[in-house]
């Protein structure tokens, strides 16, 4: 499990997710880490979002095969409290 606090140091990253109907939504970035050889990012919407419970969501990281960056949401309950309790340790350490 690797996390990167340099890359997020105090401040989080602002970007623009596009959905696949082309709506933009900005989020804020909290922290990445990687775990089981995939790459997880925690979010946040910037802004409230109507419809949507307010908290931070855990999407893993993939590339596709044209290289771009896709970020699908993490649904799997499973997989979900793996990468919680992962950034739990990685809390707990620093």
């Amino acid at each position: 499990m690797t996390h990167d606090t340099e890359q997020w140091p105090d401040q989080p990253q602002r970007i623009t997710l596009i959905g696949d109907d082309g709506e933009e939504l900005e989020v804020l970035v909290w922290d990445m880490i990687e775990l089981d050889s995939r790459e997880y990012w925690l979010l946040e919407p910037a802004e409230p979002v109507e419809g949507v419970d307010e908290g931070v969501w855990i999407f893993r990281a993939e590339t596709n095969g044209a290289g771009d960056k896709v970020l699908t949401p993490v649904e799997d309950d499973q997989e979900w409290e793996r990468v919680r309790q992962a950034l739990e340790e990685l809390d707990a350490d620093d």
